[in-house]
């Protein structure tokens, strides 16, 4: 009994960093493999890849209006369904795209090639374009790449900002995120937080012109910068935050 045991648990152990491994270079699960540029694309059918490709250079010129440019080779998976999204991603599953940051690999959850849409696996706020997902996701290759270790002392707000300020998009309303902003309200809705950090960001950038760099340097009270924004929004009106539209 104790040799089957043993057995038992050995083979546990061996699956786990199976899995473990599969997860974090999950190229076998995805039929097609296509090289595109310093971008290799898995997916279970070619049938949009021209589209793919033309959407895959539209976010590389984007990527290349940001400070920190200077992508490396990196791996992108369309995943064409939530069950496999949350196998490889865990307790991301409801997310709408998570990055390996050290192997470059990027994994998108449900996928529409044909309506360029990604769906994540969670009740409102659910949908946004594959274009706005992978921006966000490669920025934060682009700042793992830059601050190396140092990233991790950069606050929360300031990196997810910036890459929603790159994505030019966010999953939740503009109008009503100006208007639950205006008000104070609290709401700790992820998709209202990201709007918010984008708000932020685009503020210092775009009124403020201020570049990452200094945004990462300066030591911000954000009582203060939300109550510098609302001024900014009574006298001038929203902000525009499709930056680079």
């Amino acid at each position: 009994m104790i040799k089957k045991e043993k057995l038992f648990y050995a083979g546990l152990f061996v699956v786990g960093i199976l899995y473990l491994g599969f997860t974090f270079y999950p190229t076998a699960i995805f039929r097609d493999t296509v090289e595109h540029k310093n971008y290799c694309l898995h997916m279970n059918t070619q049938t949009h890849i021209e589209e793919i490709k033309s959407l895959i250079d539209s976010v590389d010129n984007h990527l290349r209006t940001s400070e920190l440019y200077s992508p490396p080779h990196m791996h992108i998976a369309f995943c064409d369904n939530h069950i496999t999204y949350g196998l490889l991603t865990h307790i991301s599953y409801s997310s709408f795209g998570v990055t390996q940051l050290l192997s470059n690999f990027i994994i998108l959850s449900k996928t529409d090639l044909e309506q360029k849409t990604i769906i994540a696996n969670k009740k409102g706020n659910n949908q946004r374009s594959i274009q706005s997902v992978l921006l966000h996701e490669i920025t934060h290759i682009l700042i793992n790449n830059h601050y190396g270790m140092e990233q991790f002392s950069i606050n929360e707000w300031k990196k997810e900002g910036y890459c929603e300020y790159m994505a030019q998009d966010s999953s939740f309303d503009i109008e009503r995120g100006f208007e639950k902003f205006k008000r104070g309200e609290i709401d700790k809705n992820p998709s209202y937080l990201y709007f918010k950090y984008r708000l932020y960001v685009t503020y210092l950038m775009d009124i403020r012109h201020m570049s990452f760099k200094e945004i990462v340097d300066t030591p911000f009270n954000r009582k203060e910068l939300e109550d510098e924004i609302k001024r900014h929004l009574q006298t001038h009106g929203p902000i525009y935050l499709a930056h680079g539209k």
